[in-house]
């Protein structure tokens, strides 16, 4: 399936080139929209080339299924259930980038949105209460809350065709293997709920069926898995809406050792929160310590390989994802985390063009040892999960601002994979030279923040990048000079102190249910410096 996508990449980035467009190669093969203003003509247009790339990698997979099964043989070795799966996935997935750009269409750039942001409900109103709603400004002033199956429903009709005829496809068949016994099954009862919950009509009911999902999905421990409809916060005003997004993935057998490595950084995690529950602590006794605990044992986390993508992935690729994100979910059943190598692998080698962009020449040659996908995903995507899991932030309910809740909730996690860096350096898992490649990844990585610096979808990433930056030039492990940066490596572990203190300002603020410091909190860390400044002017696309 690499090479099949590989050639089409190819293709299509010759012909965007010979059109005079190189520009859109990133955004169309790369999911990276950097320089492509959100919801404008534009980023519609280039939307709509990355949905036909996808689309033609999908056509090609449903083409290869019927052509085997012709023959009576498999494509690519799959079973049975693996070819029936990806058939009708991928034909799910092709209709969903219809719904994704009218999705986007009506919670951004229209009266609706533009009311809402000049003057948002405040954090008790019902508006905030449904997350699969479409909300549309009235004569009046007042809101018509619409729910998604009324809202889209000719966009929606394709895809529960599909679904359903999936589910009745996966009950046909005879599975002999065990592991794919339980998950066909599974999956067969999963696509009707999945269908049920996008067919719903009824505003009352969705939040109930859409858990039952979850629930439904957290018990398919099989290696190939499916990702629907889960994130909020990234795309409309009030950060609240489910997002349209759907993907199948593969455990990738190629990281089986870096699998292994991120099981091990879990359980020195598993350590550090265990250790909190201390007589006289914030921690004493905390509910939050104790379900977050559960949770995070309780992650299923690797590295999958992801043959196709739509909806939001299109221009928004996470590296990493811990879901599902509703509490009653993970106090029960746990987490699954994701991550994918080849989405690290791009951010990568963007990460090294913009730190030639801004760091002192005699550290370019060293960027490229330094960023390297794996280790970014063990050390740092891999640790941002496993910290969604525990102490997230949508604990704190009516205490903060759903907006609060959306824009400081990665930040947090940020927080957590540097916490984590600190700690396993102080328990000697890590080397000091280790922990010092990590952070000047990591703060490489970041920079690609101040390149989509006006982006409202990737807002919770950049004000972790403008708090991050700001500790490293405080501390002293970044000097702005000559108009070029300069790294003191020796400051290091001041830079982490510092930030691991935040994150345990942030657990504690938690558990004392101070909704007040955190909003606080969220204030100074956003705020902008002129180091900043010239971050935003040297990096931002021309």
């Amino acid at each position: 399936m690499r090479a099949i996508d590989a050639a089409i990449s190819a293709q299509i980035q010759a012909i965007l080139t010979q059109a005079g467009c190189p520009n859109y190669v990133n955004a169309v093969l790369y999911s990276n929209f950097s320089g492509i203003t959100e919801f404008s003509t534009e980023f519609y247009d280039v939307l709509a080339l990355a949905s036909a790339k996808q689309a033609a990698v999908e056509n090609y997979l449903c083409r290869a299924v019927e052509r085997a099964r012709e023959g009576g043989s498999r494509f690519c070795q799959f079973s049975e259930f693996e070819g029936t799966m990806l058939y009708h996935c991928a034909r799910i997935s092709q209709a969903y980038n219809g719904y994704y750009a009218a999705w986007c269409r009506a919670v951004q750039n229209n009266a609706t949105s533009a009311a809402l942001t000049a003057s948002p409900p405040p954090k008790e109103s019902p508006l905030y209460q449904n997350h699969y709603t479409i909300l549309q400004l009235q004569p009046d002033g007042s809101y018509a809350d619409i729910p998604y199956a009324v809202h889209f429903e000719a966009e929606l009709s394709p895809i529960l065709a599909e679904m359903r005829a999936l589910a009745q496809a996966l009950r046909g068949l005879t599975v002999e293997d065990a592991q794919e016994a339980l998950a066909c099954t599974g999956y067969a009862a999963y696509f009707d709920q999945y269908a049920q919950c996008l067919g719903c009509k009824d505003a009352g009911q969705l939040e109930a069926l859409w858990e039952e999902l979850d629930m439904l999905w957290m018990d398919i421990r099989s290696p190939l898995q499916i990702v629907h409809c889960i994130e909020y916060g990234y795309g409309d005003p009030l950060r609240i809406k489910v997002i349209p997004d759907f993907s199948m993935r593969f455990l990738d057998e190629a990281y089986s050792h870096a699998n292994e490595s991120l099981k091990s950084v879990q359980g020195h995690m598993m350590q550090y929160f265990s250790s909190l529950d201390q007589p006289g602590s914030p921690h004493e006794k905390s509910v939050l310590l104790k379900n977050g605990l559960f949770a995070l044992k309780n992650s299923m986390a690797g590295i999958y390989y992801l043959p196709f993508c739509c909806g939001m992935s299109l221009h928004f690729r996470f590296s990493g994802q811990s879901i599902p994100n509703r509490n009653s979910v993970k106090e029960r059943k746990g987490v699954k985390i994701f991550f994918d190598a080849e989405s690290t692998k791009i951010r990568s080698l963007a990460a090294v063009e913009l730190g030639r962009k801004v760091f002192e020449e005699g550290l370019h040659k060293e960027l490229p040892g330094k960023i390297e996908a794996v280790r970014t995903i063990v050390y740092h995507v891999g640790p941002h999960e496993f910290g969604h899991a525990i102490y997230g932030l949508s604990n704190m309910g009516s205490l903060i601002r759903s907006a609060t809740e959306s824009l400081l909730e990665e930040p947090r996690a940020n927080l957590t994979s540097l916490h984590t860096m600190r700690l396993l350096r102080e328990k000697g898992v890590v080397s000091q030279q280790e922990v010092e490649d990590m952070l000047l990844s990591y703060v490489c990585v970041d920079l690609r923040r101040f390149a989509s610096f006006s982006s409202n979808a990737t807002r919770p990433y950049t004000i972790s990048a403008i708090d991050t930056y700001k500790v490293c030039q405080k501390t002293g492990y970044l000097t702005l000079r000559d108009e070029r940066l300069w790294v003191d490596r020796s400051k290091t572990m001041d830079v982490l102190t510092e930030l691991s203190q935040k994150f345990e300002r942030i657990l504690q603020y938690e558990d004392m249910k101070n909704g007040e410091a955190i909003e606080a909190l969220l204030g100074e860390m956003q705020q902008e410096t002129p180091l900043i400044s010239w971050l935003v002017s040297s990096l931002s696309p021309k």
